[in-house]
């Protein structure tokens, strides 16, 4: 039993596995034991799922071929936006929407490292309503606007845009 939970410790669940184990330990039927082990592979397949799920949300607001609307995805996929919203910042640590505009200042900013294209353009081809529009989203996520993050003084940016896939 001991060389079970060691195991289990190592490979699959962490540290988790010690405070498990001291639960074990402390009942003396196998009834019991049984359902502490079906609640705690119960739990872990409930975040399982719930990971999966913010996973294909993901997949969804990282898609640069549509203007992403988050209430349509919460419907295609019969879910309530706070549900959403719960899961995605359990997760990820940021809500849905915020997510979604740091992911579209990305995708613009790195359009405009790597594209010709004016910054005009590139902010309406990525869903901004207008130039101050962007610029405003871009100051409120990096503190500063487009052109001063593309001026290449900023390095960290730069090599985010760089390497990093969109």
């Amino acid at each position: 039993t001991q060389i079970g939970l060691l195991l289990i410790k190592a490979d699959l669940f962490g540290n988790e596995a010690s405070e498990w184990a001291e639960k074990l330990n402390e009942e003396t039927s196998t009834q019991s034991r049984i359902r502490i082990i079906e609640n705690i592979l119960l739990s872990r397949l409930k975040e399982s799922k719930e990971q999966q799920f913010c996973v294909k949300a993901i997949s969804y607001l990282k898609k640069q071929d549509q203007q992403i609307n988050i209430d349509s995805f919460c419907s295609t996929h019969h879910i309530y936006y706070k549900k959403l919203e719960r899961t995605f910042l359990k997760i990820t640590g940021y809500h849905p929407k915020n997510f979604s505009g740091i992911n579209r200042l990305f995708r613009a900013l790195h359009l405009a490292k790597h594209a010709q294209d004016n910054l005009t353009q590139i902010g309406y081809e990525c869903g901004y309503f207008d130039q101050s529009h962007f610029i405003k989203e871009c100051k409120k996520f990096t503190g500063n606007t487009p052109k001063k993050l593309l001026e290449g003084k900023h390095t960290i940016a730069n090599l985010l845009l760089q390497k990093l896939p969109v």
